[in-house]
């Protein structure tokens, strides 16, 4: 990533190491998305009862965020 910043196609200011794991996360979640929902939940992504769950809390969270 150092070279893409010598090159100018990434901001100096922009930490290279963080870009790199942000690549990577976006990368690898959808990877892994299944098999993490599944330990912790018990449900598969494309159960409706996930879904329904999942759908909740992001309105839930969205509301705190958003009603401050």
């Amino acid at each position: 990533m150092k070279s893409k910043q010598e090159m100018g196609l990434v901001p100096e200011e922009l930490d290279p190491a963080m870009i790199t794991l942000m690549l990577s996360s976006l990368t690898i979640y959808p990877l892994l998305n299944g098999l993490v929902t599944r330990m912790i939940t018990g449900l598969e992504p494309d159960d409706p009862e996930f879904q329904q769950r999942w759908s909740r809390f992001l309105r839930q969270i969205s509301e705190r965020i958003f009603s401050r």
